[in-house]
């Protein structure tokens, strides 16, 4: 029994004599680390000075300088518009078309600027983004309403009437707002390709010609053909046929033969040897009987 009671005393030493140390050390660090730093919060009135806008004068440059309290994570905003006339009512708000802003942020002293237009303008420092298209009257689309519009700081003008709207381009110094960029599309016309038709080639037909024929030469019928004989050498005894010697002469006493007479001597001659000489012929080839 004194045995069990001496290892728990001694146990209850080790343990105290452990905690003693830590309690040491934790106590020194404590004494050494920095003090602890309040968090800042944003006050109700985030701009510790406010220089209000400046310079606002048609087509001149506006700035203004503003210095955001610690704390303070709000948006100021530096807005000139082109405005209908020179003075500003909730009716007419509507037609202000926006022009240039800036919007600066975070804790510090900060400097806007921006163009103000060459025509009636307002230009307004505000808390936040900017409002592209105010109103209408009845409505809560404007700073004031919402509470945003910084304390005496808006400023209307202007002697000239301002243009319909056109695209500008070109920034102001200071200011990092691009104008908006109207775009125009013009519709594109096809215009169709030319069809060039060739003229139509009529050829006249071929005309075939017949092959040339030679004249015929027709013999004339009226001249007479005149047969010629030559008699020469021949006597009147020599043409004696036996069984004609009884003709009668065609010539007159004591004068000579016509060709006429001659002729036809001849052709008596001829016929009585045709016919002595077919009758000899025939009895030839007669059959027998």
């Amino acid at each position: 029994m004194r045995k069990a009671s001496n290892v728990v005393s001694i146990a209850l030493f080790m343990i105290l004599f452990g905690a003693y140390p830590g309690a040491l050390v934790a106590a020194a660090m404590d004494r050494g680390s920095a003090p602890a730093v309040a968090e800042v919060t944003c006050p109700s009135d985030p701009l510790t000075a406010n220089s209000g806008i400046l310079g606002a004068v048609q087509g001149g440059i506006a700035t203004a300088s503003v210095t955001i309290a610690a704390g303070c994570s709000v948006e100021v905003s530096l807005v000139s518009y082109k405005a209908p006339a020179a003075s500003y009512t909730f009716e007419s708000a509507g037609q202000q078309v926006l022009f240039r802003s800036q919007t600066v942020s975070g804790a510090g002293l900060h400097t806007l600027s921006v163009a103000v237009p060459n025509c009636f303008f307002q230009v307004d420092l505000v808390f936040g983004q900017p409002i592209a298209q105010l109103g209408p009257a009845d409505s809560n689309n404007f700073y004031s309403r919402q509470g945003r519009l910084i304390s005496g700081s808006s400023v209307t003008g202007g002697t000239t009437a301002c243009a319909p709207p056109t695209t500008d381009t070109s920034p102001p110094v200071g200011d990092t707002t691009v104008a908006p960029v109207t775009v125009v599309t013009q519709p594109v016309v096809v215009t169709p390709p030319t069809i060039i038709t060739p003229p139509t080639i009529i050829r006249p037909p071929t005309i075939i010609r017949p092959p040339s024929i030679g004249a015929v030469t027709t013999p004339s019928l009226t001249t007479p053909i005149t047969p010629t004989v030559d008699a020469t050498g021949v006597t009147p005894s020599a043409l004696t046929v036996p069984g004609v010697q009884g003709l009668p002469s065609s010539s007159t006493a004591g004068g000579g033969s016509s060709p006429l007479t001659a002729v036809g001597i001849l052709f008596l001659v001829l016929g009585a040897f045709l016919v002595l000489g077919a009758f000899p012929l025939r009895l030839a080839v007669r059959p027998a009987r």
